[in-house]
């Protein structure tokens, strides 16, 4: 606070604006008109710089603390002609057009990020390091107000990172209530996102997620201290896309230490995940020091001396910096870029990645099985679910009357398929997939995995056999989830 108070108080900012805020615009907004109206002392503004008598001042009541996300109220566009604006298509790639073509409504899962560990993210400030996770009640209002007022059931969520519980909870809301939207939002590559999770994002109108990979080499990753793998990566774009989600990928180079080698490799892991269409579109940006990162806050601790610049005005964030392992070569961003605008439309997947560069590059050392033997490494769901809800996407089950072997009649989420199994076992699963309906009135705990099973009709080896059975496999396809 005092280096942005310094920065603001050397330059004339204060010729043009009579009030600068900081970080979330509600509670600094709502002390500054209850200001202007007579209501509040100018020494009691929040988080607000001003002038007085040539001398720019900083007050902060901080008394008043921030606005919970249960009062921080709805976006609006009221007053905009939302029919009059162009949607422009600057990519035939269906991920990487979702930026510029059509409307999408914004809204937030989530204030912050729930990591906020990363040492190139400005961390710090309030904007991230302020965590709060919108409830579900009110994130639910606001998609119906939202909804009602542009007449479209498209939204973007545009958090640092939307946690999995947190989707999970809006996901069975919105399925509860039967409200049909299509959305998309940033998350983080975390393994929480199950394949069973993902088709229940996906049955929600889940369409698309980003996420930051970065450099796709597990040294740089535990350096960034991102709190993923390259393994655990291809993990969960797999999730998302066998739920028919859409995966973009944020990159990144000349990290800190990064060798030629290790940007080779990177690219060649980026390669194969194009290749097996686990990540349909993505972008490398270049790594550039920030003043409130942990990097930029000890440069010289991460093996860097900033050379610049000199301040010339407000906001300047960006900083220069010199790496004692040596520079970044431009030829290699070049060259990560022609990649990648080939990689988008699906050329030049076979090709050598050293042959994208003008300058020789040492051959990749990752294994070109990398993929296949990483998502070997999945263990099924119902191996570690004790403690998870089962969700029924489908439809409601029906079993016919009769005893001995019967037939059960269930409606999937796409497919219908019938099984005939004995009446005990029948009557079990019909209650069990009734029960995890998500339905309107339903406000108590789904069945936990844990209880279905005790719950089964038999022995503890019945239960196993039963799960090992195609039918059950089927059933599990059709939209039983763990989650």
């Amino acid at each position: 606070m005092n280096t942005e108070l310094r920065r603001l108080s050397d330059v004339r900012v204060f010729d043009f604006v009579d009030y600068v805020t900081l970080d979330d615009g509600e509670r600094p907004l709502l002390c500054l008109l209850e200001h202007l109206s007579g209501k509040r002392p100018v020494e009691a503004l929040s988080r607000t710089f001003y002038r007085d008598n040539n001398r720019v001042v900083f007050a902060d009541d901080v008394t008043l603390g921030n606005i919970a996300m249960n009062d921080a109220g709805c976006p609006t566009y009221r007053g905009l002609m939302l029919d009059r604006y162009l949607s422009i298509l600057d990519s035939t790639n269906p991920m990487h057009r979702l930026w510029s073509e059509g409307h999408w409504n914004k809204l937030t899962v989530a204030h912050g990020c729930y990591w906020k560990q990363c040492t190139f993210c400005d961390v710090g400030l309030d904007y991230i390091s302020r965590y709060e996770i919108t409830p579900t009640e009110r994130l639910i209002h606001n998609i119906q107000q939202l909804a009602d007022e542009t007449k479209r059931l498209t939204f973007h969520f545009v958090d640092e990172a939307a946690p999995p519980m947190a989707l999970k909870a809006l996901a069975i809301a919105l399925l509860q209530r039967k409200i049909g939207i299509s959305w998309w939002g940033n998350i983080r590559f975390e393994e929480a996102f199950t394949p069973d999770l993902c088709r229940l994002l996906a049955a929600s109108g889940c369409i698309a997620v980003t996420a930051g990979l970065e450099a796709a080499s597990d040294r740089l990753l535990a350096k960034m201290k991102k709190g993923i793998t390259v393994d655990q990566t291809a993990r969960v774009a797999a999730a998302f896309r066998q739920a028919g989600i859409l995966v973009h990928a944020y990159l990144m180079y000349g990290f800190p230490s990064e060798t030629v080698q290790e940007t080779v490799d990177s690219l060649e892991r980026v390669r194969q995940l194009f290749a097996a269409d686990l990540v349909q579109s993505a972008f490398w940006h270049r790594f550039t020091v920030t003043a409130h990162s942990p990097i930029g806050l000890d440069p010289r601790g991460n093996g860097l001396q900033i050379v610049g610049p000199e301040f010339g005005g407000f906001a300047e964030n960006d900083l220069l910096h010199e790496d004692a392992t040596g520079p970044t070569l431009e030829w290699i961003g070049a060259g990560l870029r022609r990649s990648m605008l080939n990689f988008l439309e699906s050329r030049g997947l076979a090709m050598e990645v050293t042959k994208w560069f003008d300058h020789p590059t040492p051959r990749p050392r990752v294994s070109p099985t990398w993929i296949s033997r990483a998502l070997g490494k999945r263990i099924p769901d119902e191996e570690f679910a004790a403690e998870r809800r089962c969700v029924w996407i489908g439809e409601q089950a029906c079993v016919e009357s009769g005893t001995g072997h019967i037939k059960l009649s269930i409606q999937g989420r796409r497919r219908a398929l019938t099984a005939t199994l004995p009446s005990r076992q029948a009557s079990w699963l019909s209650e069990l997939l009734n029960e995890a309906l998500p339905r309107r009135d339903r406000y108590a705990s789904y069945p936990s995995w844990r209880d279905a099973r005790l719950a089964f009709p038999g022995r503890a080896t019945d239960f196993a056999s039963f799960v090992r059975d195609p039918s059950w496999r089927r059933i599990r396809s059709a939209g039983l989830l763990l989650v």
